[in-house]
């Protein structure tokens, strides 16, 4: 997911806030949360304070103190996009994928060009099962920022389980242009490549893939894409190595099964 909008700009902070915002820029990040907590007592409607509490909270994985410091803060400021957004994105860190929805919606009816939030909004929704709405939140951060390889790459996840594999090979394709080394995508392309049985051309993919990292899914594709040219020495040896990596692969032991059975 997107990263937070952090420390806000200040207008005349005290010493001690000022200390804290230099410690959480260290990385010191609970020395940071003390301060903004003795802050706080003497000052408990300070938004500026807790927002940058909420954000420390957070790298410290305090997930719901931080929607409760938002919480707070959006009390007072209802109309700050970025609040919104940070409140999303933590929900997500809880696995509140329809209030994180929820946080996105109103960050863009507040901001409708925030490329993070249509983003992270595609996101959310493809976790939902709900592809259209993914694939309309991942067009319109492809508006913004065309060269997005991620939003393409879950671009062409949503429109392959709304069963437009053609769609969704054209956005492996377009990501690989991006960027050639994306694992995922060389091994999404492949498996679609297989499926119009382009055959070497998936082959080409898996190997790129494999050079990129040793991937038991990806040695079983392969197998899978050599098995069908009955090329059967060769698949049988990526399935063993797929099953080396992981030999509760049940997909790999049965194709082995299979091509062993030939043999006898």
């Amino acid at each position: 997911m997107g990263l937070f909008n952090f420390f806000k700009t200040k207008n005349s902070f005290i010493s001690d806030a000022d200390k804290a915002d230099k410690l959480a820029d260290k990385g010191k990040y609970q020395e940071a949360l003390d301060i903004y907590n003795s802050l706080l007592k003497k000052n408990p409607k300070s938004s500026e304070i807790l927002y940058n509490k909420s954000i420390v909270l957070v790298l410290l994985g305090n997930y719901d103190r931080s929607i409760d410091c938002l919480n707070e803060y959006l009390k007072d400021k209802p109309d700050d996009a970025d609040a919104w957004y940070n409140k999303g994105t933590v929900l997500i860190k809880l696995k509140k994928c329809k209030q994180a929805l929820d946080a996105f919606d109103k960050t863009l009816k507040l901001n409708p060009n925030k490329k993070k939030a249509w983003y992270n909004k595609g996101n959310v929704l493809l976790d939902l099962k709900r592809y259209e709405e993914a694939i309309n939140a991942f067009d319109r951060t492809l508006e913004l920022d065309p060269n997005q390889d991620k939003a393409w790459f879950n671009k062409g996840q949503a429109l392959y389980k709304s069963d437009k594999k053609d769609e969704a090979l054209n956005c492996f394709e377009k990501v690989l242009k991006l960027n050639p080394e994306h694992f995922d995508a060389l091994n999404n392309k492949g498996f679609l490549l297989v499926r119009n049985n382009h055959y070497e051309d998936a082959l080409n993919c898996f190997e790129k893939a494999l050079s990129i990292k040793k991937d038991p899914e990806v040695y079983h594709n392969k197998g899978q894409a050599l098995m069908d040219l009955e090329r059967y020495d060769e698949a049988l040896e990526c399935f063993e190595k797929a099953l080396q990596l992981d030999s509760s692969l049940k997909t790999s032991q049965k194709s082995r099964k299979e091509i062993l059975s030939k043999k006898e």
